[in-house]
């Protein structure tokens, strides 16, 4: 059985998140990007994930799920891209800023049961470095297991699984 589609994490979130913290969730953009309702003038927040890519919207979900209230009031939180090609030292500051980001994002897709590739995000980066930084991501992955996500990630995350066993059972009695 394949995994959840773009549409249907995008449903899962919207149910879960956007009536207690006016947030909508939609794709098709060529950019992800996290608009607070504040800026737009209006009273719902938008994230917007890449075209129809399941792994775009859990990707965004991630950095939403992370985000404190401060940094929900910001544009893309605040954060600032630097496309690549990056400098070594602009490299590690995306590592550092995108590591738990893509951790969570990692504990997302399983639930969701799609595959899952760490980002460096960058063509040039080494094999070596590209390893380094999975094992990094996939060590703080675990680390969250073991001593809890951040609650809106764990509810996700949650409602994601249960989503996804509801449509396996479906399956099995049709």
């Amino acid at each position: 059985m394949p995994g959840l589609n773009h549409r249907e994490i995008a449903r899962l979130f919207n149910s879960t998140f956007e009536v207690e913290y006016g947030v909508v969730m939609s794709g098709g953009y060529s950019e992800p990007l996290y608009l607070p309702g504040e800026q737009l003038g209006e009273g719902k927040s938008h994230v917007r994930y890449t075209y129809d890519y399941a792994s775009s919207a859990l990707h965004e979900a991630s950095h939403w799920c992370m985000a404190g209230r401060a940094r929900r009031k910001l544009v893309d939180y605040g954060y600032f891209y630097d496309p690549p090609p990056r400098s070594e030292v602009t490299q590690r500051r995306f590592e550092y800023f995108e590591l738990d980001a893509q951790a969570l994002e990692c504990l997302l897709s399983r639930s969701a049961d799609i595959p899952f590739h760490v980002s460096l995000d960058d063509v040039g980066t080494t094999l070596e470095t590209a390893y380094l930084y999975r094992c990094r991501v996939e060590r703080r992955a675990r680390d969250w297991l073991m001593s809890g996500l951040p609650p809106r990630a764990a509810l996700f995350m949650n409602r994601l699984a249960c989503n996804k066993s509801v449509r396996f059972a479906e399956m099995s009695i049709g």
